[in-house]
């Protein structure tokens, strides 16, 4: 039996449209909206060495939580972008809270050679237990995670992540969570 060019079009139409739909259902993610309240009760020390409890830095709205470290090309690449994300934002309620999975020292010598806005926290080893807790699979970095003003985790990424992702998470994905803003 021989197919004519109209049917075999809507047959190959047919399978891409059905791999489509398959693919898009596997990947599909929900949101997340996991209470994460208790990593809030978290105190890790700052580059002085002082111990500064999460609760105390998170934003009003949204408390955006980035995990990198020194060695990590990508986090180093994204941190500037972060920097300038936080101090553009702050006064709305939305913080930046860096989680550094390294060492005083590295981190130091980091800091040496750059200026960063937001506030910064070594988490060290910790900072495995912290990522697992916030739905990492793979403990690799950067990971970021967005939680909104009832402390839910809204959204994570794993890998770099840009100005207009975080943009898109929060004004739009996510703008019911905005307060009015000052």
């Amino acid at each position: 039996m021989k197919l004519n060019k109209k049917s075999t079009y809507i047959i190959y139409s047919t399978l891409l449209i059905c791999i489509g739909l398959l693919i898009g259902i596997l990947t599909f993610k929900p949101r997340v909206d996991k209470d994460v309240s208790a990593i809030f009760l978290q105190t890790f020390p700052n580059v002085e060495g002082d111990m500064v409890t999460l609760n105390s830095l998170k934003g009003d709205n949204f408390t955006i939580i980035n995990f990198w470290a020194t060695w990590c090309a990508p986090c180093v690449e994204e941190m500037p972008m972060l920097s300038n994300f936080h101090s553009d934002n702050e006064t709305k309620g939305i913080k930046v809270i860096a989680l550094a999975v390294d060492n005083k020292k590295q981190i130091q010598s980091f800091l040496n050679k750059r200026t960063l806005k937001q506030p910064i926290l070594i988490v060290g080893p910790d900072g495995s237990d912290l990522l697992s807790f916030l739905g990492s699979k793979k403990n690799a970095l950067p990971f970021t995670a967005l939680i909104g003003p009832n402390k839910n985790l809204l959204k994570t990424k794993m890998g770099k992540i840009s100005e207009n992702e975080i943009n898109l998470w929060i004004f739009d994905e996510f703008k019911e969570h905005l307060k009015e803003i000052r």
